[in-house]
């Protein structure tokens, strides 16, 4: 083996090595990355008491506000703080999916930003938390989500989208789905979809606009009769 043979040998060797040393730090850096949160995850315990209550004070709250009775025509509106949607989120929604037989609720935690909204969970099998952010807007009458983005902690990656909604479509395959159900699922799919919902007395509560601002959601409502008929006056 000559000096000039052996020295290509050990160059060889070196560079192997800082290529090995470079793709470890990549992955270690990139593992970092994918299992950091974002910095502003921090939803609020089940059982924490200050939660459970404004948990419960926005569910009564929304309640009382859908099914109040109103004037023919008159539009309504709600606003809503993404601290109070996340303590229902945190207190009150595991115990409804509990009551439909789902018994494990994802932690979840919403953000609303000026015209923009984030959604994030902890999904099995993901190593941090998947994040969705959306724009919605009304269209002709009807819900959008535009802008649909995925990020797995604070990493743009758009795979994470198609975890986000598989269960959501697992579930559509049942006939006994309900509407508001398929309306998310073609919501996340990129489609306009009716914001409508059934009261069960006949009348339907209609959605007119949306905004959303710096910690607060603003919502405008038509309560209408079945086929679109205006409630009769007070």
């Amino acid at each position: 083996m000559t000096a000039d043979f052996a020295a290509r040998i050990r160059a060889l060797r070196r560079r192997a090595v800082a290529v090995t040393v470079g793709v470890a730090i990549a992955a270690g850096v990139m593992g970092y990355v994918l299992s950091r949160p974002p910095a502003w995850w921090n939803p609020p315990s089940r059982v924490d008491p200050v939660a459970v209550v404004a948990g419960e004070k926005l569910e009564n709250a929304c309640v009382t506000e859908v099914h109040r009775v109103r004037p023919r025509g008159e539009s309504w509106a709600v606003r809503v703080r993404d601290d109070d949607v996340n303590a229902w989120i945190a207190t009150r929604l595991p115990k409804w999916l509990e009551h439909s037989g789902t018994v494990d609720a994802p932690q979840a935690m919403v953000r609303f930003r000026p015209d923009r909204i984030e959604i994030g969970a902890r999904v099995e099998g993901v190593p941090s938390v998947s994040v969705l952010r959306c724009s919605p807007r009304m269209e002709n009458g009807r819900l959008r989500l535009d802008g649909l983005r995925t990020r797995l902690g604070d990493l743009p990656l758009p795979f994470v989208h198609g975890i986000l909604t598989r269960e959501l479509a697992a579930a559509l395959e049942s006939p006994d789905a309900p509407d508001e159900l398929r309306a998310l699922a073609a919501l996340l799919a990129g489609e306009a979809a009716a914001p409508r919902f059934s009261l069960g007395d006949g009348r339907i509560v209609e959605l007119r606009n949306i905004e959303v601002d710096e910690g607060e959601l603003r919502l405008e409502f038509v309560t209408e009769l079945e086929g679109g008929i205006p409630g009769p006056r007070r």
